[in-house]
């Protein structure tokens, strides 16, 4: 998953959500990969809001540590940026459902290196 940035107080900060953070916060808060899309429903509940702090906190330390960026967060941290401007969620969020794709969580193969199955020849 590659680094994206996030404009946080005028300031470009790096954020990565990795798959490790990901399941690491699904199982911190009781949650399978495949639930995760009732957290994007249209309410957000506590429990959902919750989730997301602690995984923005996630992917941006992870953003942080791997661009050499000494900045730690917290959940308090990003409700903190989070509550001083609310627009910061959305490319928070567009960056993470990039990050989850299914094409990048779970690629397939394309059609050029797929190897067809040979067809059988009928019996007469």
């Amino acid at each position: 998953m590659g680094v994206k940035f996030v404009d946080v107080s005028g300031e470009k900060r790096p954020i990565i959500f990795s798959l490790r953070d990901v399941f690491a916060q699904c199982e911190k808060h009781g949650l399978t990969l495949s639930q995760l899309g009732v957290i994007f429903g249209s309410e957000l509940t506590a429990e959902g809001y919750d989730f997301l702090l602690d995984l923005i906190a996630a992917a941006l330390n992870t953003g942080a540590r791997r661009t050499g960026d000494s900045r730690v967060y917290t959940a308090d941290d990003v409700d903190e940026i989070i509550s001083a401007d609310i627009t910061v969620m959305q490319p928070m969020i567009e960056a993470l459902m990039s990050s989850l794709s299914p094409n990048k969580v779970f690629p397939t193969p394309s059609k050029t290196t797929a190897k067809a199955k040979p067809k059988k020849k009928a019996e007469k």
